[in-house]
């Protein structure tokens, strides 16, 4: 069906009265779709990247619309065959993008194209931001101070948007595979040189760090799976304690407890530390030795997990914990690892609530994975495993198992399992158990073993030899 009207698209949120005022040169936007036209090497390298609403001219948008659709067919795009592509479009054989074509047909292109790319892109990332910066503008007279923070982390998207609309020279030079390969070569030098690949973020468990190739890596979300009371918190927490004690530099670990408050949390934190029962610290029954140990441990705190930082924010969303991850890595100047407890308690944001759950589950761990890339950080995501294993004779949990949506499976780098056969508790083995790492999209598979205090909620590693060879 042919288009009977031909409108700009939806300026940015600016008053009338400035619109004229927008950045803007014609001559550009022209010499530019001249130059796409003079050479089939100029579309091949630029025109993939230009998008139509960079043009202001509603000509211009309309000749950049018919190139694309002309070059998504196949054929050669020129003047003309863009001229019958808008007069099939739009039903009108005087469109004032006809005549424009007319006089492209005989103009010679004059200067570098790579010149006019970069004025027409620039116009358009500038006409954006003054759009944003309008938009921040109003919301700053709008909010009451009580929103301030939740204001300045808007306005942080909105030009980090306005920016990411702009592919630099640069951007395209570090995507090439040369420049790819750079880091590539020099990890495997390094392996080379040192016997070992090279050192990520600790975990304090040495098997762990084997089948991670070095601990965790910046950008990869890790997700810890187990049945309710398998010890998946106790587990992160004396993970973000190990990443404190075992890597150098002033640590920031950022952890949103969305099951428990923040006062278990720390309460379980002493506990480990001090190793005085968790159960007991709540009472008054700590004799002397206990009290000095639990001392000892407050001062411990203290001194190297004051960048500890414990959330327990209400229905948690990506957008909120993307605001929350930015302010803490700007307050402390880095962020090491982001631990969240657990993905089935967050929520979508309100923008893309699903009927199903799954849905939901699957756009939350897009977001987890997303957000890991963005500010290159680890992020470690529990979950649940639901009860299909209960029917097999082989309870040992699958990957299958995830609750809610094998999102987590696909979107995780890696993934782990606490499994502890059932027993009765008063058998020797009943606090062994085993960290299954049934996923690893960047090392190999394999099995931790591990002793479980209940009581102190500390997860120590068994050197029993029995776990399935790796290379080192």
């Amino acid at each position: 069906m042919a288009e009977t009207e031909f409108d700009a698209l939806a300026a940015p949120p600016i008053t009338d009265s400035i619109v004229e005022h927008l950045p803007f040169n014609q001559i550009a936007e022209n010499a530019l779709l001249v130059a796409l036209f003079d050479s089939a090497n100029a579309w091949d390298e630029f025109g993939i990247l230009i998008k139509p609403e960079w043009f202001m001219d509603r000509s211009h948008r309309a000749i950049f619309e018919g190139m694309q659709e002309v070059a998504n067919t196949g054929k050669e795009v020129t003047p003309n065959t863009v001229a019958t592509r808008i007069r099939d479009r739009f039903s009108d054989h005087k469109h004032p993008a006809i005549d424009l074509l007319r006089e492209m047909t005989y103009a010679v292109r004059v200067g570098d194209t790579r010149v006019f790319y970069r004025r027409v892109q620039n116009d358009y990332v500038r006409r954006n931001l003054i759009g944003a910066l309008k938009a921040a503008t109003s919301k700053a007279y709008e909010s009451s101070s009580d929103d301030i923070d939740d204001l300045i982390e808007q306005i942080h998207r909105h030009i980090d948007r306005t920016s990411d609309e702009r592919l630099t020279d640069d951007d395209i030079s570090k995507s090439s595979a040369p420049a790819l390969l750079g880091p590539v070569q020099e990890e495997l030098d390094y392996i080379q040189e040192n016997g070992h690949a090279r050192r990520f973020l600790n975990t304090g468990f040495n098997r762990l760090n084997k089948l991670t190739w070095g601990g965790f890596r910046p950008g990869h979300l890790n997700v810890l799976a187990g049945r309710p009371g398998m010890g998946k918190t106790s587990f992160a927490l004396n993970l973000c304690e190990n990443v404190f004690r075992q890597n150098e530099g002033d640590v920031t670990v950022l952890f949103f407890t969305l099951e428990q408050r923040t006062e278990e949390i720390m309460l379980k934190m002493l506990s480990a530390i001090s190793e005085v029962p968790f159960g007991k610290l709540k009472t008054t029954r700590l004799d002397p030795a206990e009290q000095d140990a639990v001392a000892k441990a407050r001062n411990s705190i203290e001194e190297y997990l004051s960048h500890f930082i414990v959330m327990n924010p209400d229905g948690l969303t990506i957008t909120a914990m993307i605001n929350a991850v930015k302010q803490v890595k700007r307050a402390r100047n880095r962020l090491d690892l982001v631990c969240v407890d657990y993905i089935g308690l967050m929520q979508p944001d309100e923008a893309h609530r699903w009927q199903s759950r799954t849905l939901e589950i699957a756009e939350i761990t897009r977001g987890l994975k997303n957000l890991a890339n963005q500010e290159g950080v680890p992020i470690l995501a529990l979950a649940q495993l639901n009860r299909n294993a209960d029917s097999r004779t082989d309870q040992r949990p699958r990957l299958s198992d995830l609750r809610d949506s094998g999102s987590i499976e696909q979107d995780a780098d890696m993934v782990m399992m606490l499994h502890r056969e059932e027993s009765n508790r008063n058998e020797p083995d009943y606090n062994k158990v085993k960290l299954m790492v049934t996923k690893n999209r960047h090392g190999p598979l394999g099995l931790i073993n591990l002793d479980f205090a209940e009581q102190i909620t500390v997860f120590t590693e068994i050197d029993d030899g029995n776990s399935d060879p790796q290379p080192d």
